[in-house]
């Protein structure tokens, strides 16, 4: 019976650490306890006497191969004295270990037939304790009762310190908090003291500070590839740790080159440099952010073109909406969702461009050469890029007209190329070496792909909405943006099939009238009232939320 009651305690401990360890924040790596297993009779008597280790612990015996010799009976101080049989062929390869409800502790090995005055190596376990900042640590575990606890803190990142604690004297419970922790990964062993006793360490407890907390499965993944990594021979990860570092130059080199090429002057070098080494990821791979509007730009000199009529055609012919570019090139349109193509005139300038053929131009990404394109909910702005071709100018001649072409027409694909073995070999390099310089140069790629994730996350409100006095949103509503220094019409919109428009304005003070029959404008809370709106950049997107209310002389817009 009793021994029927030790498997069934052992067990019950099992269950605990399985649970226990599963739920902690970090996770002490040793073997199970064993089934439990009655005394056998053998040619030898082996005998422990004087051993310690915390009270009301099971001290189990086992083999080097984990087959259980023998469970001991321990007092409420947690000492044990007793003896087994075993068999004659056990002797120097026995093993004794406790297990409390903090888990197991480090096996000491059993020389002989006989081994006394013992202090079992204490058990170590951390928590993630919430009421804790994210740099620090909770550590327990427990021992004999009144032993000295000296706790090794030891990171990958250089950090080594050590730390004291006395148990309880009743329970052998002990428990430190760390503060304080620099980001690495860390290990954590602990020894016991007790009087002329030392116990060997106890077993190793793993954990990580500061890095991104992820989903077990891609927690797994990201293990598998680093552990990978490291087990690459030396010379490749010499060769990743050497190309990394001529990496980001070389990238940083190519893409200044291209900006010379596709219309950048030497004078603003200096002041781009460093916004392009940092951003400069995002950059190749992607686009640079664009605007919420459409620009007209001159094909030779990049520089917008003003008073350009911008002529919006439905795929069948129809005309939809006329638009003239100010100052800044800029038109804007926001139509029904369809396909669409548009038509430029402006006097001295052919269209489409014979120069840039393309989809990017320098700062200019999504350049448009007159093909049909598509207005969905999710993209509803006509946000593209239209260069035009002066009549009369002078060739740029050469090498670095080709290259101009060359690079218009293929840098995205280029840029592609460089950036992603560069990522490649940076991430080899940094978790096979893990050194400042690597790190300095994987965060010149994260900020590129962080740049990436930001441009795609980003869903600022590009236009603004009418609504009735039931918050319903209005189809076809005329709106009229009025200059109020020059008292003229600046800009005429008719709001979509969602309620939307969008007026894109330099600077300036202007007024929004609504100029369907029959409606007119409800003000309130949150409401455009009649107000002027005053716009202090160059594009400026002006849309305020308009609410309406119908007059006896209501008419709905005809389609």
């Amino acid at each position: 019976m009793r021994n029927i009651m030790k498997t069934g305690l052992t067990l019950l401990v099992i269950l605990f650490i399985g649970v226990f360890t599963r739920t902690s924040y970090a996770q002490v790596r040793g073997e199970g306890v064993g089934a439990l297993a009655g005394k056998r009779m053998g040619e030898t008597i082996v005998t422990v006497s004087d051993g310690k280790t915390a009270p009301w612990a099971e001290v189990i015996v086992e083999t080097g191969e984990g087959d259980l010799r023998a469970v001991a009976e321990i007092d409420s101080r947690g000492i044990f004295n007793f003896s087994f049989n075993t068999n004659y062929g056990d002797v120097n390869n026995l093993y004794i270990y406790a297990a409390d409800e903090a888990g197991i502790t480090n096996k000491v090995y059993i020389s002989g037939t006989s081994i006394s005055n013992i202090l079992l190596p204490p058990t170590i376990i951390g928590i993630d304790d919430d009421a804790l900042p994210d740099n620090s640590l909770s550590l327990f575990g427990f021992t004999y009762p009144g032993a000295q606890i000296v706790l090794s803190l030891v990171s990958d990142q250089g950090y080594s310190e050590s730390f004291d604690e006395t148990s309880d004297s009743s329970t052998g419970r002990w428990a430190l908090i760390v503060p304080g922790l620099k980001a690495g990964k860390y290990v954590a062993e602990a020894k016991a003291y007790l009087l002329s006793l030392e116990s060997i360490k106890s077993q190793e407890l793993y954990f990580e500070i500061g890095g991104i907390i992820l989903p077990p499965a891609i927690a797994e993944v990201y293990e598998k590839i680093t552990d990978t990594i490291k087990e690459l021979p030396n010379p490749v990860k010499e060769t990743a740790n050497i190309i990394s570092k001529i990496g980001a130059p070389v990238a940083s080199s190519w893409y200044l080159l291209q900006l010379l090429l596709t219309g950048l002057g030497f004078k603003d070098i200096f002041t781009y440099i460093v916004i392009f080494y940092f951003w400069l990821m995002g950059l190749l791979v992607g686009r640079r952010k664009k605007g919420k509007w459409g620009v007209l730009y001159d094909a030779i000199t990049k520089n917008p073109v003003p008073r350009g009529i911008v002529r919006l055609y439905k795929e069948s012919g129809e005309l939809a909406e006329t638009d003239v570019t100010g100052n800044t090139g800029i038109f804007s349109f926001l139509p029904p969702k369809g396909r669409y193509k548009l038509n430029i005139r402006k006097p001295g300038y052919d269209f489409p461009s014979n120069f840039v053929l393309g989809k990017r131009d320098g700062e200019y990404s999504a350049v448009y050469h007159g093909e049909i394109f598509e207005i969905t909910q999710e993209k509803p702005v006509v946000d593209i890029s239209i260069p035009i071709d002066p009549k009369v100018y002078q060739k740029i001649k050469g090498l670095k007209q080709k290259l101009r072409t060359f690079l218009t027409r293929f840098s995205g694909k280029l840029n592609s190329i460089i950036f992603i073995p560069g990522l490649v070999f940076s991430f080899v390099a940094y978790v096979s070496n893990p050194v400042l310089l690597n790190i300095v140069v994987m965060l010149f790629y994260i900020l590129g792909i962080l740049a990436i994730a930001i441009q795609g996350l980003s869903k600022s409100r590009m236009w603004g909405v009418v609504v009735d006095e039931q918050n319903s949103l209005q189809q076809q509503v005329s709106l009229s943006l009025l200059d109020t220094m020059l008292n003229r019409q600046l800009q005429r919109r008719v709001t979509d099939m969602s309620g939307r428009y969008q007026f894109v304005v330099p600077a300036g003070s202007y007024v929004i009238k609504v100029t369907s029959s029959g409606l007119e404008l409800s003000s309130g809370k949150g409401y455009y009232s009649g107000e002027n709106l005053v716009a202090v950049g160059d594009k400026t997107i002006i849309k305020p939320k308009i609410r309406v209310k119908k007059t006896k002389n209501y008419k709905p817009l005809l389609k």
